[in-house]
């Protein structure tokens, strides 16, 4: 991405399919459609990192950290198998599809304004300023406001990001998840027959 900075999906995708110091997974057991849909999305969106790898980094460190960058999450699809890649971005409301006949309990529940983070702090590698330690701050004025204008900070340490265009990007989209009352729901059934459209 850019000139410098690889892709975090491609990235990932080698270290779980590399046989010699990755997972060794065959590309068979992904669902290779929705990791090329992520690494055309994080492209664009500019999130490009620049890592080192040590011998003491564990494979799941590894994975872990690469979804931190991209703010997305890797899991096995009960219904194909296969390793599919997620990006958790806004698209607008999801319908969830419930039959009563496989749904035993539901539950909703809010976040209160003193249970929410209003500040997020990022921290990158600034390439242009000699590698510093930089840092970029974002606030949600509301949530700010409804606990006196204390803010509750949140950190997050992104050293991969070499500039400060993905960690805006980054604090920003943090920001709009530790800052807003989302309602929690618990639903208790037969997973299989639960669907979100």
């Amino acid at each position: 991405i850019g000139d410098h900075d690889a892709n975090p999906i491609a990235f990932l995708y080698e270290c779980m399919t590399d046989p010699i110091w990755g997972a060794g997974e065959p590309s068979s057991r992904f669902d290779l459609a929705s990791w090329r849909a992520a690494a055309v999305q994080v492209k664009d969106e500019g999130l490009g990192v620049s890592l080192r790898l040590s011998s003491a980094d564990t494979l799941d460190s590894i994975v872990a950290s690469l979804l931190k960058y991209v703010d997305g999450t890797v899991y096995e699809d009960p219904a194909t198998g296969l390793y599919t890649l997620v990006l958790i971005r806004d698209v607008g409301e999801p319908t969830l599809v419930l039959d009563k006949q496989v749904l035993s309990k539901a539950a909703v529940s809010r976040i209160s304004w003193t249970e929410l983070r209003n500040t997020v702090k990022v921290t990158y590698t600034d390439r242009s300023r000699n590698y510093e330690t930089g840092a970029i701050q974002a606030q949600q004025s509301a949530a700010l406001a409804s606990v006196g204008n204390v803010a509750d900070l949140e950190s997050v340490d992104l050293p991969g990001f070499m500039s400060p265009e993905p960690a805006v990007f980054a604090a920003t989209r943090l920001l709009r998840t530790v800052s807003y009352p989302l309602s929690k729901v618990s639903l208790e059934g037969t997973a299989a027959e639960l669907s979100v459209l």
